[in-house]
């Protein structure tokens, strides 16, 4: 007995199948014409709601006994509350409806609707929406809808160019496609840009054009000229006359070439040495733009200003005509001074806003040292001036892009081990929150916390499994009454490990999990790490126990920069200079160096500067985001691995 449409909508889920199985077993046998015209009567447009599709459904298989058209319905109601928003109703209906199609053009509607329900949900199965688009056939009439798919799956899976690719074979209305298509092809780094110049001949053009943008977007002549004859060679491309707006932008905004430069550091007290290395990296890269700037007639003037000796109020007097201000360097003095600063003087702060207070700098050997209190009311950086950039060596922006190059790798089962500290314990966290916000319906990676040397091994062979298959192992050997001759396994399931320790800790940490990892393995297990578990004053034996690890660092603290001569003046001044110090001075250094094209940077967000501290990107807020480097551990040397 047939299911009234509303019982349908009201009911479970089993209701609705006992419904179309109720349907599936009516007058069957209708002409092959028949059912020809059946299709062609269903594509009928209708403006009515789902349930009306659902009743049309019921009372055309009542009447014909044509199973064909009776899905056809039931796919249109699914449609309607799929363009409604209403996916729930409409993956139920789709749920119930997969086991009754035949046709491959319904099928193909099904998959199309279904996937197009998943990319709505907060959390959306990657593998899933894979699995729909490999199962649907193309030249059913959904080719579009199957290329959109296609594209924003390849998006959220981090393949731009392919994506774009995949957009524009959808055929998207042209304006909307074109700022897609931009936006898209501008997301991905310089080798996906080079591989899809070969590989996607339809989207040369746009990739061409990004690659210009991406190594001339600092230099706004050069821009204009290298934009120019690309607008010519693709003279028929209707994109190639209407440039993005912020390119227009770029090459009509000139480098900012301040003449009074005031920097803000404390210079005394307990933070005077920090303060005294980025007033030096800062002075160093001074000394290189103005030999490289020697036809300028006026030479910048830089005034330094001791913030542990004024206020801020007081400082902000002393800054009557600055064209910038570089600094100030602890949190609370950022928030307070650009309260105080008038909006048109640019600010380049060496901190954040949303940086925790008792890790002022992040990089600091004092900075457990630093006042934890109460942060004053920060303003909504949305609300805030332009003219405002925060500048800041974070150490969870490491962890955030740890986690995105793990998640690229393929790995999916996870163990991260980090000390007690508060700094390690930030990282560890900001790492599973990305993880999480990356592959939400990936296993949550197992944590492992340590306070002492003492429960180091203890807590590392438990996550590895190896206290586990040891306990085994002894149970065999009482039950036989005899010893065996045994190796311990780890856990097979384990991708990667993550480690967030100091370089002591490391040192102990690695040759455990090296011991403990079993040879029945056919792969290594890669070890990550962050900067603070590699050290430039390690020796040769020290490096042996951190052997296989690849971790994060600036470039300056790696082999291979393009700053030898630079470096071997700040060893031959400094030899005795620890890495803390060695990175903030890379810090000093950098700041000078963005001060020109920190408008740039924030007009072209896929530009970049390539810093000793990293490749340095201005995001819509102000915040300098940095790239950092990767380096491995070869037996008794360092190497640096080739970016992505």
């Amino acid at each position: 007995m047939p299911i009234a449409a509303n019982n349908i909508l009201r009911s479970a889920s089993l209701t609705l199948l006992l419904g179309l199985t109720a349907c599936a077993s009516g007058p069957s046998g209708s002409p092959t014409q028949a059912r020809i015209d059946n299709r062609q009567q269903s594509t009928v447009e209708t403006t009515a709601p789902p349930t009306d599709a659902l009743d049309q459904a019921e009372a055309v298989y009542a009447r014909t006994g044509d199973a064909y058209l009776r899905n056809q319905y039931l796919l249109r109601a699914a449609q309607q509350y799929a363009d409604d928003g209403a996916c729930a109703h409409a993956t139920t209906v789709l749920s119930l409806l997969y086991p009754e199609l035949e046709d491959n053009a319904q099928q193909t509607h099904a998959n199309v609707l279904f996937a197009q329900c998943l990319l709505m949900q907060k959390d959306v199965d990657l593998t899933q929406l894979q699995n729909l688009l490999d199962a649907s056939s193309r030249q059913m009439g959904f080719d579009r809808e199957l290329d959109g798919l296609r594209a924003q799956l390849l998006f959220r899976q981090h393949r731009f160019v392919a994506a774009a690719d995949a957009l524009q074979a959808s055929q998207v209305q042209t304006n909307e496609r074109d700022k897609t298509l931009w936006d898209w092809v501008s997301r991905a780094d310089t080798q996906a840009l080079r591989e899809g110049r070969r590989e996607f001949a339809e989207l040369r053009p746009w990739i061409e054009l990004a690659l210009i943008v991406r190594q001339h977007g600092l230099a706004p002549s050069t821009l204009a000229a290298q934009v120019n004859t690309w607008q010519r060679r693709y003279a028929d491309e209707p994109f190639a006359q209407s440039l993005p707006d912020a390119i227009h932008q770029a090459i009509n905004t000139p480098l900012r070439s301040p003449m009074r430069v005031s920097v803000l550091l404390p210079l005394s007290g307990r933070l005077a040495s920090q303060g005294q290395a980025i007033k030096e990296g800062l002075l160093a890269s001074y000394l290189a733009t103005e030999r490289l700037d020697r036809e300028v007639d006026e030479t910048p003037r830089l005034t330094f200003v001791d913030t542990a000796l004024h206020s801020m109020d007081e400082v902000a007097a002393m800054l009557g005509d600055s064209d910038v201000v570089i600094g100030p360097l602890l949190k609370d003095n950022v928030a307070a001074l650009q309260a105080l600063l008038p909006d048109n003087v640019p600010l380049l702060a060496l901190n954040r806003l949303d940086a925790p207070v008792a890790q002022t700098i992040a990089e600091t050997e004092q900075a457990s040292q630093v006042p934890d209190d109460t942060p004053p009311l920060l303003p909504d950086l949305s609300e805030l001036p332009e003219a405002r950039y925060y500048f800041a060596l974070a150490p969870e922006d490491e962890a955030l892009q740890m986690a995105h190059k793990i998640a690229d790798s393929g790995a999916r089962n996870l163990i991260v081990v980090a000390d007690q500290s508060a700094a390690t314990q930030r990282m560890a966290e900001a790492f599973l929150q990305t993880w999480r916000q990356r592959l939400p319906l990936a296993p949550v990676p197992a944590l492992t916390s340590f306070d002492s040397n003492e429960s180091l091994r203890d807590n590392i062979t438990e996550a590895l499994g190896v206290a586990q298959s040891k306990a085994r192992i002894q149970g065999v050997e009482r039950i036989l009454n005899s010893e065996l001759h045994s190796v311990t396994r780890n856990r097979r399931d384990i991708d990667a490990i993550v480690i967030f320790a100091s370089v002591e800790q490391t040192e102990l940490l690695n040759p455990i999990i090296e011991a403990s990892l079993s040879p029945f393995g056919d792969e290594q297990v890669p070890v990550y790490a962050s900067h603070r578990s590699y050290s430039l004053q390690r020796s040769k034996n020290s490096l042996r126990d951190l052997r296989n690890l690849t971790f994060t660092d600036m470039p300056w603290m790696l082999p291979g920069h393009e700053w030898h001569s630079l470096q071997q003046q700040t060893r031959t001044l400094w030899p005795q200079r620890s890495d803390t110090l060695n990175r903030l001075f890379a810090m000093g250094y950098d700041s000078y160096q963005l001060v020109p094209v920190l408008e740039h940077l924030r007009i072209l967000p896929q530009t970049a500067l390539q810093g000793l501290t990293g490749q340095l990107h201005v995001l819509e807020d102000g915040t300098i985001k940095r790239t950092l480097s990767y380096g491995k551990v070869a037996e008794t040397e360092v190497i640096r691995l080739a970016s992505r």
